[in-house]
C-alpha cells in the first residue's frame, strides 16, 4: 500500500498544496501527509524516503518562517519539522543531520532555541567576574513580549489561546492508513520484535506519542505575537526537538550516526569564507562542506543571511565542543571522532595564526574559548593529550593583535586547566608557553592576574611544586617569573619578585615539605640569582631596584628566616654564581636607554664587592686557590668599567677603592698566594689597578698609614689632606 501510494508521487502533491492553499487548515493537513508519510517509510525502511521527507519539511519551514513572523502556515510546518526529525532521528547518518543543523539555524533566528544552547560558555577572570565577551549574538527575530496577564504558567496553553482549527487533520485516506498501521504494530508482535532488532529506537518513537502527531496545541489562533511565541517554545520543548543535543539523546545514537553528526558538525563549524582557504602544510578547509538545504536555503532578509554568516558557524562549534566533552553511549568512543574534531580545531588555529579570518572575531573568540574546552574536559584520556597539547601550543601563536585582545580569556582557561588537570611534561612546556606570552601584555592586568595566578597554584602548593620539579620544570618556571617581574605597570610583578626572593630560602631551610629539594636547593640557587639578575639589568626601573634588593638578600642575608644556610655552599657553586651571574650584572651596557644614567651599573659593583668582602673569610679557608684566580678576574672587570666612560664612573671608582682597602687591610688576604709564581695576590691586584688608577695605591696606603710623607714627593701634602 504504501508503495502504490508513492509510486504517485505524493510530495510534490502535499507540496504544491502547502504552497499555494494558504488557508491554515490546507497547511496543517499537508504537513500531516508529510508526518505519516514520514512515519511509514521509516517502519518499511525506506531511508531514502525519509530523508527526501524530512528535506522538504525543513524547507517548507524555513520558507514559510524566513520573515520572521510564525504565521499558522509557519506553526504547522515548524510541527511536522520537529515530528519528522525526533521521530526519525536514529536513521539518521549524512545529509539528514545536514537538514537538522538548518532547522536549528532557522530557530535561533527566530528565537526559540533554550537558553541552554545558545548561551555560551565563557571563563570567569581571576577575581570571579564575568569576562566582557565580543561575542554576543542577538537573533534578528527576537522574541515579541507576550503579556504575563494572558499566560498561566504551568497550564497546557497560554490563556486565551486556542486550536485554530477543531478540524481532524488526520481525517482521510492518510489518517485511515496511519490508524490502522497503529493497530498493526500494537497487534503483531513479530512484526515488533523486527522492528526493534533493525532500529529499537525509532520503533519506540513511532509507538509512543503517535497520538499527538498532530503537534498538540499547534496552529494557535491568536494575534499577539508574544502569545503565538510562546506556544511555539512550549510545543518545541514538549516535542524534545530542542533536545535533540543533549547527552541522553545523543548517546541513543549508533556509531555511524554519531560519526555522521561530528562530520555535519565539522562542515558547518567553520565561516562560509573560510571555506576555500588554504592551510600552509595542510589541507583547505573546504574538504568539509556544507549540504545545502535546497532552493529556499537561502531566503531571508540580507540581514539575516548576514547573521547566520555568523552565527551558524559558532552554533555548530559549540554543538561539536559539546558533543566531544559528553558522556558517550555503547559503540561510541569519543577516538572514533576525535581525528577531524583535532584536525578541523587545528586547521582553523593555523588559518587565524597565518593571518585569514581577521573580520570574524566572534568566531574566533569562540573558536579560542573552545580549544581550551577541548584541553580541559579531554586531557585525562591519555590518548587525546598530544593533539590537544598541540591545539594549546597553536593559542601561544596567534598574531599580536589577536593575542592580546583574547589573553585575558586565555589566560582564564589555563587556570581552569591548570587546576584541573596533572599536565604531563609536554603539557607544562604548552602552558608556560602560554604565561610568558601573557607576561608580555602588561597593558592587560586582567591577563596577568589570571597567568600569575597559574603559577601561584603551583608554587603554593608543596605538592604541585614538587611535581615541576621531579618533570624538571624549574627553568621553565623561572623564566614565567621573570617574564611576569620584568613589567612593574602589570601588578602581577610583586607577587613573582616574591616567589624569586623567597622560595629558594624556604627550601633550603626545610620550610616547604618538598623533600627532593632540601639536598638539592644549591642546583636551583644560581639559576634564581641568574633570573633576578636579568630582571635587574632588563626590567622596568622600579622592577630593578626590586630585583637588586632580593640579589642582596639572597646573597647577604644573616640571621633571619630567609637567610641561606651558607655553610651548605661550596665554593664551587659561589665561583659559578659569580661568572654566570655578578660578572655579567657588572657589565651593564650603559648605553641602552635601561641604564642611561648608569644607576644599575653603580648598584652592580656596590652588590658584588660586598658579596665578596662579606664571605671571603670563608673562601680563603675553603678554596683559597680558586679564590684567587676569580679575585683577580674581578679586578680586571671593576678596573675595565671603572675605566670606561660611564655615567657610573665615580661609583665604580668608590668601589673598586673600597674593595682594595679592605684586602689591603687583611693580613690574610696579604699571604695569599697569587697563581703567577713568587707574588701575592694583592701584588697582582696592585698590578692590574696601578697602570690605569695610579694614584689610587698611594691614597689607600696614606689611610692605612698616615704618618707624614717625604715632602719630596710634590702630592704628599694633598694626599694627607684628602
Amino acid at each position: 500500500m504504501l508503495q502504490v501510494i508513492m509510486d504517485c508521487e505524493p510530495l510534490p502533491a502535499l507540496s504544491k498544496c502547502f504552497d499555494c492553499l494558504h488557508d491554515s487548515t490546507s497547511a496543517s493537513q499537508a504537513m500531516t501527509g508529510f508526518q505519516d508519510l514520514a512515519r511509514l517509510s521509516a517502519y518499511f525502511d525506506q531511508g531514502e524516503s525519509v530523508s527526501k521527507i524530512v528535506r522538504d519539511v525543513a524547507s517548507h519551514f524555513n520558507q514559510a518562517s524566513a520573515g520572521g513572523c510564525l504565521t499558522p502556515r509557519a506553526q504547522a510546518a515548524i510541527r511536522a519539522v520537529q515530528s519528522c526529525i525526533v521521530q526519525n532521528v536514529p536513521l539518521f547518518v549524512n545529509a539528514e543531520w545536514h537538514i537538522v543543523l538548518h532547522v536549528f539555524s532557522q530557530l535561533w533566528v527566530l528565537d526559540l532555541l533554550p537558553n541552554h544552547l545558545v548561551e555560551l560558555d565563557d571563563f570567569s577572570g581571576a577575581d570571579g567576574r564575568p569576562l566582557e565577551s565580543l561575542c554576543d549574538l542577538q537573533p534578528p527575530y527576537p522574541r515579541p513580549e507576550c503579556p504575563t496577564e494572558d499566560a498561566t504558567p504551568g497550564s497546557k496553553e497560554p490563556k486565551g489561546m486556542s486550536r485554530l482549527s477543531q478540524q481532524d487533520s488526520s481525517d482521510g485516506f492518510f489518517g485511515s492508513l496511519t490508524r490502522w498501521f497503529e493497530d498493526e504494530t500494537r497487534d503483531d508482535e513479530e512484526s515488533v520484535e523486527r522492528r526493534q532488532s533493525a532500529a529499537e529506537e525509532s520503533f519506540a518513537l513511532i509507538t509512543a506519542g503517535h497520538h499527538e502527531r498532530n503537534g498538540g496545541d499547534l496552529p494557535v489562533a491568536v494575534t499577539n505575537p508574544g502569545l503565538i511565541h510562546q506556544a511555539v517554545r512550549q510545543v518545541l520543548a514538549k516535542g524534545g526537538l530542542v533536545d535533540l543535543f543533549n547527552p541522553t539523546q545523543i548517546s541513543k545514537l549508533h556509531s555511524e550516526s554519531w560519526k555522521a553528526l561530528a562530520k555535519a558538525l565539522v562542515a558547518w563549524s567553520c565561516p562560509q569564507s573560510w571555506l576555500a582557504a588554504s592551510i600552509p602544510g595542510g589541507p583547505a578547509m573546504g574538504d568539509s562542506v556544507r549540504m545545502p538545504l535546497g532552493a529556499d536555503d537561502a531566503i531571508g532578509a540580507p540581514s539575516v543571511a548576514a547573521w547566520r554568516e555568523v552565527a551558524d558557524p559558532i552554533l555548530a562549534l559549540e554543538l561539536l565542543t559539546n558533543m566531544a566533552c559528553m558522556p558517550l553511549g555503547p559503540g561510541q568512543k569519543v577516538a572514533q571522532i576525535w581525528p577531524q574534531v583535532s584536525t578541523h580545531f587545528e586547521r582553523l588555529l593555523q588559518y587565524v595564526i597565518a593571518g585569514g579570518g581577521g573580520a570574524q572575531q566572534q568566531f574566533i573568540e569562540r573558536l579560542i574559548v573552545n580549544t581550551l574546552r577541548l584541553c580541559i574536559r579531554l586531557i585525562g584520556n591519555s590518548e587525546l593529550v598530544p593533539a590537544l597539547l598541540k591545539l594549546a601550543l597553536l593559542l601561544s601563536k596567534l598574531p599580536e593583535r589577536l593575542f592580546a585582545t583574547y589573553c585575558e580569556r586565555i589566560a582564564c582557561g589555563l587556570l581552569v586547566l591548570v587546576k584541573e588537570s596533572d599536565l604531563p611534561h609536554s603539557g607544562l612546556v604548552a602552558i608556560f608557553a602560554l604565561l610568558k606570552r601573557i607576561a608580555e601584555l602588561s597593558n592587560n592586568p586582567g591577563a596577568c592576574s589570571a597567568g600569575i595566578e597559574c603559577l601561584n597554584y603551583w608554587l603554593n602548593d608543596d605538592q604541585e611544586l614538587a611535581r615541576l620539579l621531579s618533570l624538571q620544570q624549574f627553568p621553565e618556571l623561572l623564566l614565567a617569573l621573570k617574564a611576569f617581574a620584568s613589567h612593574s605597570s602589570s601588578p602581577a610583578y610583586t607577587a613573582a619578585l616574591g616567589h624569586l626572593s623567597c622560595l629558594v630560602p624556604q627550601l633550603a631551610r626545610g620550610a616547604r615539605n618538598v623533600p627532593q629539594a632540601r639536598s638539592h636547593w644549591q642546583s636551583l640557587w644560581v639559576p634564581t640569582l641568574h633570573a633576578l639578575a636579568d630582571i635587574a639589568k632588563e626590567g622596568s626601573q622600579k622592577s630593578s631596584a626590586q630585583a637588586f634588593v632580593y640579589l642582596q638578600r639572597l646573597l647577604l642575608e644573616r640571621g633571619t628566616d630567609l637567610a641561606l644556610p651558607w655553610d651548605e655552599v661550596p665554593f664551587p657553586i659561589w665561583k659559578e654564581c659569580l661568572e654566570q651571574v655578578l660578572f655579567p650584572l657588572l657589565q651593564i651596557d650603559t648605553s641602552s636607554d635601561r641604564d642611561a644614567d648608569g644607576s644599575r651599573c653603580a648598584s652592580a659593583a656596590q652588590l658584588i664587592c660586598r658579596v665578596v668582602l662579606t664571605h671571603m673569610s670563608d673562601w680563603l679557608r675553603s678554596a683559597s686557590d680558586a679564590f684567587a684566580i676569580v679575585f683577580l678576574r674581578l679586578a680586571h672587570i671593576l678596573v675595565s668599567e671603572a675605566s670606561a666612560q660611564k655615567p657610573s664612573k665615580e661609583q665604580l671608582i668608590e668601589s673598586l677603592k673600597n674593595l682594595l682597602f679592605v684586602i689591603s687591610a687583611d693580613p690574610s688576604f696579604g699571604e695569599l698566594a697569587s697563581p703567577n709564581q713568587g707574588q701575592s695576590v694583592l701584588e697582582a691586584v696592585w698590578g692590574v689597578v696601578s697602570p690605569v688608577f695610579p694614584h689610587l695605591r698611594q691614597e689607600i696606603q696614606q689611610i692605612l698609614c698616615p704618618e707624614p710623607m717625604d715632602v719630596a714627593d710634590g702630592n704628599a701634602a694633598e694626599l694627607i689632606n684628602a
